[in-house]
């Protein structure tokens, strides 16, 4: 499958990379265009947040005029869908970008839409795999996001560091 490099980021990918401050700054070597949207940004980041990752890169995008009934539509069918999460979506599938969240609803329903969907663990995988973070570095990262409280999937994370291990140890391997 292509990866997208442009990806519509929610605020709860913001709030994990936000933990770990050499990992955020990492992220905007990857290559990938990172986009969040106003409503995103102005009502679930903090203000120094928001400045910060601005000036690192991501950009901000108003939702269109014409997005508003569509936004109304799943709003509508779609309960467990929050305003912020709807317009991640929609800006995705106008930018024909990916998404990254750490939502399961808006995960699910990004599935379900065909959107190319990721979150804060492939994120981490990437920067150890470009080798912008040490295998190291990016397991006390992951320590210090589950310590604060960040709802990543535990079995993942444990996959993930076996994998870094391996990497240390300098055995490549794919799970």
């Amino acid at each position: 499958m292509h990866q997208p490099t442009v990806y519509v980021v929610d605020a709860t990918v913001w709030i994990d990379l936000h933990l770990c401050q050499h990992a955020l700054q990492a992220v905007f070597g990857l290559g990938i265009d990172f986009v969040s949207p106003d409503l995103v940004i102005s009502e679930e980041l903090p203000a120094s947040l928001a400045a910060h990752l601005r000036s690192l890169g991501m950009q901000a995008r108003t939702m269109a005029s014409h997005q508003i009934p569509e936004l109304s539509r799943i709003a509508e069918s779609r309960s467990a869908l929050s305003v912020q999460d709807i317009s991640v979506y929609l800006l995705a599938c106008d930018l024909g970008a990916g998404v990254l969240t750490g939502d399961g609803p808006l995960r699910r329903f990004c599935q379900e839409q065909q959107v190319t969907v990721h979150g804060t663990l492939w994120l981490m995988d990437c920067l150890v795999q470009r080798g912008l973070i040490a295998a190291t570095a990016a397991e006390q990262c992951l320590n210090t996001m589950l310590a604060a409280g960040s709802r990543l999937p535990t079995e993942e994370c444990d996959r993930l560091v076996r994998r870094w291990k391996r990497l240390r140890g300098g055995g490549f391997s794919k799970d």
